[in-house]
């Protein structure tokens, strides 16, 4: 049985290894998505959870946040774009649909298992034609940004990169409430499980914009 020094050496060692792994622009990615979720939190709190929103602004500065990220993400990666994304095959679209509903169930289960998840995103939901037609956008867009971010970017980077990112994307949705974060954990392991398996974050972009688009019906 190992003693306490012992533990503690090896601790240290995993420590600086981890860190050693990640680059200083990894860190600055991981701040802006922690900014963010405690901004997102805030304005749920402070606003009653989206009470009198304009959606279409909202929309907007969604929009405008996400390729902000993305673009700064893509500066960091060194290295080929298709790499970091993959290639696309004829089948995708057929892995896309076995994801997304892998995902509509896993969330049924966890809404089972949690007693219930709490719904602070309610307000997001389109109402007029001209919202839903932006909305569109908004799950376009997230689906291929979020998606290169972190089964991309952060699942390469990072070391234990399915089960890191997860973690990260859960978190940096805790503006939606504790037991959101889980669900939505698990439904970004499912995500990177597909893009480490697949090599192509394809299937969970498409994947991803489609369960995105559900906020319409």
């Amino acid at each position: 049985m190992p003693s306490e020094h012992d533990v503690r050496q090896g601790l240290k060692a995993f420590r600086q290894t981890y860190f050693a792994y990640m680059t200083r622009h990894t860190f600055i990615v991981l701040a802006i998505l922690a900014i963010v979720a405690a901004a997102g939190y805030s304005a749920n709190v402070q606003h009653g959870a989206g009470a009198h929103v304009n959606r279409l602004a909202l929309y907007t500065t969604i929009v405008i946040a996400q390729a902000a990220l993305l673009r700064y993400v893509l500066l960091g990666w060194h290295a080929p774009l298709r790499e970091l994304t993959g290639g696309f095959a004829w089948y995708d679209p057929a892995i896309a649909a076995v994801l997304f509903f892998a995902i509509r169930y896993a969330s049924i289960f966890m809404h089972r298992v949690l007693g219930g998840v709490d719904d602070h995103t309610s307000f997001l939901r389109p109402q007029t034609p001209v919202e839903i037609a932006v909305w569109i956008v908004v799950a376009i867009v997230a689906g291929i940004s979020e998606e290169i971010v972190f089964r991309g970017y952060l699942q390469q980077k990072l070391p234990l990169g399915v089960f890191a990112q997860a973690l990260i994307f859960g978190i940096s949705h805790g503006y939606q409430g504790v037991r959101s974060v889980i669900n939505i954990a698990v439904i970004g392991l499912l995500f990177g499980v597909v893009a480490k398996w697949r090599r192509s974050l394809v299937p969970g972009m498409i994947a991803h914009a489609a369960t995105d688009l559900m906020a319409i019906f």
